[in-house]
């Protein structure tokens, strides 16, 4: 900011060259005015009267002051929002693949038989994970209903040889199950005790 009177000196100097001039002074008060100096040409002879506008800064700039005060909440709010957000997000993403990893854990020690018995994997929304929960929930219960078919055939194998060894050959295999191989020994056990019977 500049204080001393040459600006107005300097305003009029540039108002004989028809330019207009802006500045801002400090007043005694402590206060910063703005000053516009329009140049205003009397009749055709050259010469220039200044028309001197003042307001004081903050005024003119209240509205400035306003935006910039407002663009800092807006961003503050923004961003706590933003940061919201991805809390929430990273937290739900978490849950989802703790709740995917739980759910595969448990079916792998099914599958090793350390347990007998296994659960679905609960993750109820819409987005990728839902989908990728559901398939593999699928898949978990495709394969479970295949190990207890398995599992039912081999018991009744089981029973079935020892019916025959206490020599009875009238018993046959009955339980089927969706693994090939499996339903493949039992027709041959089955073909064998109707050769041996006869």
């Amino acid at each position: 900011l500049v204080t001393p009177t040459g600006n107005f000196e300097n305003a009029m100097n540039r108002a004989q060259e028809n330019k207009d001039t802006t500045f801002s002074r400090l007043k005694e008060t402590g206060l910063v005015n703005f000053y516009y100096s329009k140049a205003i040409a009397i009749g055709n002879e050259g010469i220039y009267w200044n028309l001197f506008l003042t307001v004081p800064e903050n005024e003119y700039l209240k509205d400035a002051y306003f935006i910039r005060n407002f663009s800092i909440i807006a961003a503050l709010i923004g961003i706590l929002l933003m940061a919201g957000v991805v809390i929430f997000t990273i937290k739900k993403l978490n849950f989802n693949l703790r709740s995917i990893s739980s759910g595969l854990d448990g079916f792998f020690l099914y599958l090793n038989k350390e347990t007998s018995e296994t659960k679905s994997i609960e993750i109820k929304s819409n987005d990728e994970f839902g989908a990728m929960a559901k398939s593999i929930n699928e898949n978990i219960t495709k394969i479970q209903v295949g190990t207890n078919q398995d599992n039912e055939l081999l018991e009744n194998v089981k029973n079935v040889v020892n019916h025959v060894g206490e020599g009875y050959l009238n018993k046959r295999i009955d339980k089927s199950t969706s693994t090939y191989s499996l339903n493949e020994l039992k027709n041959l056990l089955n073909t064998m005790l109707e050769n041996l019977e006869r």
